[in-house]
């Protein structure tokens, strides 16, 4: 396992780090992490090599939930799932 564990908010780079995900599974495919991901804000399930995925902070996660209309909610939604 690598430097990211299940729960930790991630952008990927090659994304331009538009879209911030939880983690929510790692597995390894026999070269590298592949790290699974679910929207914090939008309804969306991607993979990523862990390669591609910058760690966000709790400032960063803050701004981001307030430009997309979840600041009330993003402390439940990011302990629920």
């Amino acid at each position: 396992m690598g430097r990211f564990k299940t729960g930790d908010v991630v952008a990927r780079k090659s994304y331009g780090m538009d879209i911030l995900f939880k983690i929510v599974g790692i597995e390894n495919n026999g070269k590298e992490d592949i790290v699974s991901l679910k929207g914090i804000t939008c309804r969306l399930q991607a993979d990523a090599p862990e390669s591609d995925l910058l760690l966000q902070d709790d400032e960063c996660i803050k701004e981001y939930t307030r430009k997309h209309g979840m600041a009330g909610k993003r402390r439940q939604y990011l302990k629920n799932t």
